[in-house]
């Protein structure tokens, strides 16, 4: 597999599990730093997913040498994280409120994840198909028909919904009908409303309309 091969060649990995903590079934195979054994696996995650996206920090596991120079190379950046915001999170985290944080996450963003998938079946059931996570915070979606997802975008914010092109997600140009939603974001009823909008739009556009609006008021969904 992919580790005997970069242990065999001497490869360096890097393993960025930031979702990973955000699953909603059974626990998630073991990382690949977990089954690292020839130390040349650097694994990184952050808080800003499970706690609140304003707090930028994370972390990293890494062979110690490799450790070293990460850290200076962060230094070279920008010195060092916040005191502050280290000194708040090292707080929290001895206070062992963590464990039972992650589970009212998870059975919220399920809900959330579970709401929207329904929703979108029922508004937008024949121009989409996609695949129901785990897990993390998003839906991969793929339009059915001659839509592109930019276009898709451009008449989707007209009616207050925004989303993240397939394109941007490739090093090569495909992804032309795949876009990214978010989940997490927004509660329900905006979920709701945002799957119909969506909806509407894809059949507009199939039926070789376009919108006349222009709307600068969007409620992401992405």
């Amino acid at each position: 597999d992919l580790l005997e091969l970069a242990a065999r060649y001497r490869l360096v990995i890097v393993e960025d599990d930031a979702y990973g903590e955000l699953h909603f079934g059974e626990k998630p195979p073991l990382s690949m730093k977990a089954r690292d054994g020839y130390g040349g696996v650097i694994y990184l995650n952050t808080f800003s997913k499970i706690l609140f996206p304003g707090l930028r920090m994370g972390y990293v596991a890494a062979a110690p040498t490799l450790i070293s120079r990460l850290a200076l190379e962060k230094q070279y950046i920008d010195l060092h994280t916040s005191n502050v915001s280290q000194w708040l999170l090292h707080l929290y985290l001895e206070s062992d409120e963590l464990p039972s944080h992650l589970v009212k996450v998870r059975k919220e963003y399920k809900h959330r994840r579970d709401v929207m998938a329904k929703a979108l079946r029922r508004y937008a059931g024949e121009q989409l198909t996609f695949h129901v996570p785990d897990g993390g915070f998003y839906l991969w979606c793929q339009i059915e028909g001659d839509v592109h997802s930019r276009d898709l975008l451009h008449e989707a914010i007209k009616s207050g919904v925004s989303f993240v092109p397939g394109g941007v997600f490739y090093t090569t140009p495909v992804g032309e009908k795949e876009f990214r939603l978010c989940f997490t974001t927004h509660p329900e009823e905006v979920l709701q409303e945002g799957a119909r909008r969506l909806g509407d739009t894809l059949r507009r556009m199939a039926s070789g309309k376009r919108s006349s609006l222009h709307s600068f008021s969007v409620h992401p969904i992405i």
